[in-house]
């Protein structure tokens, strides 16, 4: 939440307290890196600012051809570039930071040697994903040209980004196209199909997996893998507000013996790499499960 907003939700970054040993076990490996080499104190919230250098200098499309193309060592020059420009447009956001690099030429160098090569991996890695993916779509049938006989055996694809803003915006996600899926299970015609991108869900469903996820049943959701959205969930990897988290719920009574309230709920990655999202007083209409999730399929 934003300073000075008066909504009801409370994300919390992290359930609990943690132990200084446990807390410092979470750390990633470049704020250990950093802390053991210079002596700074840096916390898993300044892990953060890194994180988001780093998705933004992958999805530059730029650097994406120079890896491609090029050797490490030839790949550093543009990165350096991209590297400050990235570090500048961020400084608000962590001046403590922004400050080490920019007066500590030794702390520079580390970082990012640390950065260059995390995203000339990356950025090769995905690339023969982004090949994987387009073979997987390779038979999409387009949504103009599907049958009605067709929707009984295929599941249309969507992105996890347009299922949860039409759901909040209560209109139809665009389709990307559909996909076969005839034997594996008993399809509805509700259900789709949507790439999930980050670690949080590991191993449980895998970094770029297609999975397969039907509306929300209703009911009990706990421990069900499911689609959030919420102008209260920020997603660590995605920047976005929805998520795809472990469900968790704490209830108590209501108004009137009928109905209740959730005075708690938990959102839990199966990679405990990652922290719990946590929303206390949640109220009507603030928070949304869109969807369960049922099966990777790709």
């Amino acid at each position: 939440m934003q300073k000075g907003s008066s909504a009801a939700i409370e994300p919390i970054s992290e359930a609990g307290t943690r132990k200084d040993k446990e807390e410092y076990a979470r750390l990633s490996e470049i704020i250990k890196l950093l802390n053991d080499r210079f002596g700074t104190d840096f916390t898993e919230a300044d892990k953060l600012f890194f994180d988001q250098i780093e998705e933004e200098m992958v999805m530059d499309e730029k650097l994406g051809v120079q890896a491609k193309t090029n050797t490490i060592d030839n790949f550093k020059y543009g990165f350096e570039d991209v590297f400050i420009a990235k570090l500048v447009d961020r400084m608000d956001q962590n001046q403590d930071i922004f400050n080490k690099i920019m007066d500590d030429r030794a702390f520079a160098a580390v970082v990012k040697d640390y950065l260059l090569k995390k995203v000339y991996k990356r950025l090769n890695v995905e690339q023969d994903v982004v090949k994987e993916a387009e073979s997987f779509l390779s038979d999409l049938i387009p949504d103009d040209e599907i049958t009605p006989d067709q929707q009984k055996t295929h599941m249309r694809i969507c992105t996890l980004q347009a299922v949860a803003t039409s759901f909040a915006e209560q209109r139809t996600p665009e389709v990307i196209g559909w996909k076969r899926l005839g034997g594996i299970f008993k399809l509805n015609k509700d259900m789709f199909i949507a790439k999930v991108v980050g670690k949080s869900m590991e191993p449980t469903i895998t970094d770029g997996s297609w999975c397969l996820f039907r509306p929300d049943q209703g009911g009990s959701r706990n421990s069900k893998i499911v689609l959030v959205e919420s102008r209260h969930i920020t997603d660590l990897e995605t920047m976005k507000s929805y998520t795809i988290k472990r469900y968790f719920s704490e209830k108590t009574a209501g108004e009137d013996e009928d109905s209740f309230r959730h005075v708690r709920i938990t959102l839990k990655p199966d990679n405990k790499d990652f922290p719990d999202i946590v929303l206390e007083n949640v109220q009507e209409g603030d928070f949304h499960v869109v969807a369960e999730f049922v099966k990777v399929v790709g």
